[in-house]
Formats: structure tokens, C-alpha cells, sequence
């Protein structure tokens, strides 16, 4: 789903970038399979760094997102996706670690009076909806989206421009 992911981004850019300003940019926190799977992003200008990291890299990970974080003036997304072909009982095993990582960062940075925690969206996609309550005690405006439907969602939109306006 990475390049059906990655497709709808590039649609999105192309719309709304500006006088050769970069309105996308994006960290992508993988494996090393994966990342080589995708040759580490490279036809994608929007992804501006690559980091090869697994679940337990707990502080490569947490230093990658905050030095992202704060490197950007304006609010920050943070989209945390499911393996969809690990086993059942790993299912979002990986995405709720990444949630709790994210959630430790938010909750480091409030410390600082001038913090904005608004200014972090982390969306969520969960792909067994028994975790959704799980997420939901996470809430740093958490935006949960099951079923892989923000995987679809955003696949639409790359393969047919005209969804666009509508989501």
C-alpha cells in the first residue's frame, strides 16, 4: 500500500505546491526490508529522510520524530500505518508501539510552556477494530481510521484525481 500511499501524495503536491516550495514532507520510519522494498523512496521528492529502524530502535525512532517535529515551524502530521501482512496476532502490534512512542514525545514537549500540543495531528490506521479503544486512550487528537480505510482513501485519490475535491 506504500506506493498506492505515496501516489496519492504526489497528487497532492502537485496540486498544491508552490513556486517550487515543498508543501509535503515526509520522514519515513521502516525496516530495512521495507525500505529497500521501496529503494528507500527515492522517486519521491516530498520524502525528505529514510531511516531504518525495527520496533525496538525505541530511541533511533523517538529521536527521528522529534528532531522532525521540530525542525518544522508549522504543525506536524504523523501518520502511523499497519502492517497488513504480518500474522493475526501481530496485527497493529507495531502501530501501537509507534502510538505510545509518539505519545511520550507529546507528552516530553508539554513540559515546555510554549509548546502547542495542537500542533501534532497523529492519525492512526488500525486494521482490527478491537483496538480501537486501545487508540482512543492514547488521544492526542488521534484521528483512528479501521479497516484500512485511509489506505483506500488515499490509493483513490492517486488513481482518480477527480476524488480529490471530495475527500
Amino acid at each position: 500500500k506504500s506506493k498506492d500511499i505515496m501516489q496519492g501524495f504526489r497528487s497532492f503536491c502537485g496540486e498544491w505546491n508552490r513556486d517550487d516550495e515543498q508543501i509535503v514532507q515526509i520522514v519515513v520510519i521502516d525496516d530495512k526490508k521495507n525500505l529497500e522494498k521501496m529503494d528507500y523512496y527515492r522517486e519521491y521528492p516530498f520524502v525528505v529522510e529514510t531511516v531504518a529502524a525495527d520496533i525496538f530502535d525505541e530511541e533511533l525512532i523517538c529521536s527521528t520524530i522529534e528532531k522532525f517535529v521540530d525542525s518544522n515551524e508549522e504543525d506536524t502530521s504523523i501518520l502511523i500505518l499497519s502492517d497488513d501482512t504480518v500474522l493475526n496476532e501481530d496485527i497493529d502490534a507495531n502501530a501501537l508501539a509507534h502510538l505510545i512512542y509518539v505519545r511520550e514525545i507529546v507528552d516530553r514537549k508539554k513540559q515546555d510552556p510554549d509548546f502547542d500540543p495542537g500542533s501534532i495531528d497523529v492519525v492512526v490506521e488500525i486494521i482490527d477494530p478491537k483496538h480501537h479503544d486501545i487508540v482512543n486512550s492514547y488521544s492526542v487528537n488521534n484521528v483512528v481510521i479501521s479497516n484500512r480505510y485511509i489506505s483506500k482513501m488515499i490509493a483513490q485519490i492517486g488513481e482518480v484525481y477527480a476524488l480529490f475535491d471530495f475527500y
